[in-house]
């Protein structure tokens, strides 16, 4: 997979979670702990990966 469609893949994720945890949440109390400790963990980590992969150090000095 190309870091675009993983990048386009982990977007979606993360927005079918926020409706579910806005669904799910007010009715089953310990789901957000368990939703924000392991899917929102998940995907900051790819997200990570994703930039130190498709970035050079070079790149950086054009953030900001």
């Amino acid at each position: 997979m190309t870091p675009e469609a993983i990048f386009q893949t982990c977007s979606t994720i993360a927005m079918l979670s926020w409706l579910l945890l806005i669904i799910i949440s007010p009715f089953w109390f310990g789901f957000d702990k368990l939703f924000i400790g392991v899917i929102i963990t998940l995907l900051c980590l790819v997200y990570l990966w994703l930039i130190l992969q498709s970035f050079s150090p070079a790149g950086f000095s054009d953030f900001g």
